[in-house]
């Protein structure tokens, strides 16, 4: 597969950031022109290119947000994210020891918390229990005024999405896989591994045991 570039890895991580440009992850035009700046297969590139855009981008949510402009630091915010998050993927050999990783993870949560305190319904950060830690994730409510997904009490519990990542995704990112709540029913994200973004150390080992994490999400809380 060839998408920007040659490289198939590359050409992967650009089509999955493009993919959330529905969903306020990313612009065409941002993902396009920054792409064409990075040689193929050149991984210090693509950690200077991306992050450079992030920060652009956030830069432009802090005006946006300091001139009263909810709406645009909102969107910028929701983009920055995404892209400190790209621009780390390929710095992950020792990423629980790697202090760009760890900063670069901070500001993708950073600016993910400040897009949500600009949402009409915030989502929520929250943390799970699992064995001698916890896990992180959020809680996204649903859109408010919505009818009950089932046909049920509007005002009463609703049935509840999870979304879980993998080994190379974060919490934040599975906002734009379909957490976004301009839906009737409510989500949470979590992550099933130590994907390092944000406070790696705070973070269990990686397993396959997806229905223990899964279950420690749904035990939780009573959510609705």
């Amino acid at each position: 597969m060839t998408f920007l570039f040659n490289d198939a890895s590359f050409a992967f991580e650009a089509l999955r950031a493009l993919g959330y440009a529905p969903y306020g992850g990313a612009d065409i035009g941002e993902v396009v022109s920054t792409a064409a700046r990075i040689p193929d297969g050149d991984e210090a590139a693509w950690y200077t290119q991306w992050r450079a855009l992030a920060e652009r981008i956030h830069a432009d949510a802090d005006r946006s947000a300091t001139a009263g402009h909810s709406i645009s630091a909102r969107e910028s915010y929701l983009r920055a994210s995404n892209y400190y998050r790209l621009c780390e993927f390929y710095l992950r050999v020792d990423a629980s020891n790697d202090p760009v990783v760890r900063e670069v993870g901070r500001l993708s949560v950073d600016s993910f918390a400040s897009a949500a305190q600009l949402m009409s319904r915030s989502p929520e950060k929250v943390r799970f229990a699992y064995e001698d830690t916890t896990l992180p994730g959020w809680w996204i409510p649903a859109e408010a005024g919505s009818a009950h997904p089932s046909g049920g009490d509007p005002d009463g519990p609703r049935p509840t999405l999870l979304f879980h990542g993998g080994f190379d995704s974060t919490e934040e990112e599975l906002y734009f896989t379909g957490g976004a709540p301009d839906r009737a029913a409510p989500s949470v994200t979590s992550n099933c591994s130590s994907a390092p973004t944000g406070t790696p150390s705070s973070r269990p080992p990686s397993t396959g045991s997806w229905r223990a994490r899964t279950w420690t999400a749904t035990e939780s809380r009573s959510w609705g």
